[in-house]
């Protein structure tokens, strides 16, 4: 929903409300089995079995300014940024996930002619990515069960910074043309993986109270070589650069 004044004739201010919803179902299913693979002999594997459905609103409302005339045009919104993450996991182990985050966001976008030959066109951005249910629950996968993996509940969304410069020079009589582009992108609380590695087996108590652990099927608590997590990070950059130039042959 955008609602639209005008300035002047060439200027408008807006109010924006922006509303979405995404949903995610996952069903997996293991079974233990003999030697003769026998469908009738399966019995289902409660550890390795899991359900998990998801749903995350998210709502955008905020202010905007937007200025056009002849090539020239000016782009600035902000927007206060709610989101709310409801999970729920079945299986051998049960888990809730209950997750609200606010953040503010912001976009920018000028394009600009100094003549009929020259031209910049220049973004700021950013966005948000929130951890996803399998990130957040506090269980165990037990898909592997010597690379077992665990989330984190106290994961927070990364928040991305984006920068980009396009400057093209076009001289259509002599038939030549000049390009660059630049970007640049920061993360912070960047979503990343961390990986234990034990050769002789974990033992997962120090992970969690035993009624988390999970069990095999002779009953005795897993004891991977390998754990992953995952963790929030600061610190990731990205730069690029490209050039291009274009010249008659003849």
């Amino acid at each position: 929903i955008t609602y639209n004044e005008p300035l002047t004739q060439n200027s408008f201010l807006s109010l924006q409300y922006r509303i979405s919803y995404e949903d995610e179902l996952k069903d997996q299913q293991a079974f233990y089995t003999d030697a003769s693979f026998d469908p009738a002999s399966q019995k289902i594997n409660q550890q390795m079995t899991s359900k998990y459905e998801s749903g995350y609103w998210k709502h955008r409302v905020g202010p905007g300014f937007r200025y056009a005339k002849d090539r020239n045009t000016i782009v600035a919104n902000v927007f206060y940024q709610y989101s709310e993450l409801e999970g729920k996991i079945a299986g051998g182990q049960n888990d809730d996930i209950s997750k609200k985050f606010h953040n503010f966001i912001y976009f920018g976008m000028i394009n600009y002619a100094f003549n009929k030959e020259n031209s910049i066109r220049v973004f700021l951005r950013s966005s948000t990515n929130s951890p996803s249910v399998t990130q957040l629950q506090s269980i165990f996968d037990v898909s592997n069960p010597q690379y077992l993996s665990i989330g984190n509940k106290d994961l927070d969304p990364s928040f991305s910074h984006n920068f980009n410069f396009h400057y093209i020079h076009s001289n259509i009589e002599k038939g030549r043309t000049f390009m660059w582009m630049f970007s640049a992108s920061n993360q912070q609380n960047y979503i990343s993986s961390s990986t234990l590695y034990c050769p002789t087996g974990f033992a997962l108590t120090q992970f969690g109270d035993m009624k988390d652990v999970p069990l095999n099927s002779k009953g005795e608590p897993y004891t991977p070589q390998r754990i992953t997590s995952y963790e929030n990070l600061d610190g990731y950059w990205s730069l690029r650069t490209h050039i291009s130039l274009g010249l008659p042959l003849s």
